[in-house]
């Protein structure tokens, strides 16, 4: 990576952490950073595209912060911030979430392979928190993530495998 790629990365950091700074994981009150840092360290083990790293340190932002597309754009480019808008759930405005699942997941399935991969990887470790700690949730969970990833035939790989692996109900 040159001093530009190092950059990129280090503002998604820094971005990442001011505009979440107020939040915790759901089940056990993390900082909710340690999910994003967790994400970034999964992408990086296929990829060293520094647009790909800093996307899935931002990869909540929009959907979870104040933070906004120029704000992406500005401190990590164009490319960053169209990724996350790639990544971004529908908000409970467009209706049930059954309703929502299937947009995200249509959308999803056309995103380019970069964005397909972080939601790999954010799906491994979101897998792991909610298969420990919520039971009842996971039964649903399992079900539409093993949807949302049999759509993701452009993502890494080595992290869908492992996504499908965990995600399914055995």
């Amino acid at each position: 990576m040159d001093e530009h790629d190092v950059r990129r990365i280090q503002n998604a950091i820094v971005l990442a952490q001011h505009s979440h700074r107020d939040q915790r994981r759901k089940y056990t009150g993390e900082p909710y950073f340690v999910h994003l840092a967790e994400v970034a360290s999964l992408v990086a083990l296929v990829t060293q595209d520094s647009r790909v790293i800093a996307t899935a340190y931002l990869h909540d932002t929009l959907e979870d912060t104040t933070a906004t597309c120029a704000d992406l754009a500005l401190d990590c480019g164009v490319d960053v911030m169209e990724w996350v808008v790639w990544l971004t759930d529908s908000p409970a405005s467009v209706g049930n979430r059954k309703k929502r699942k299937a947009i995200d997941n249509e959308r999803l399935a056309n995103a380019p392979p970069q964005v397909q991969t972080i939601k790999c990887a954010d799906s491994i470790s979101n897998t792991r928190s909610i298969k420990e700690h919520d039971p009842n949730f996971w039964v649903v969970y399992s079900r539409e993530k093993m949807e949302l990833l049999s759509r993701l035939d452009k993502a890494d790989p080595v992290l869908r495998t492992i996504a499908l692996g965990m995600a399914s109900l055995s």
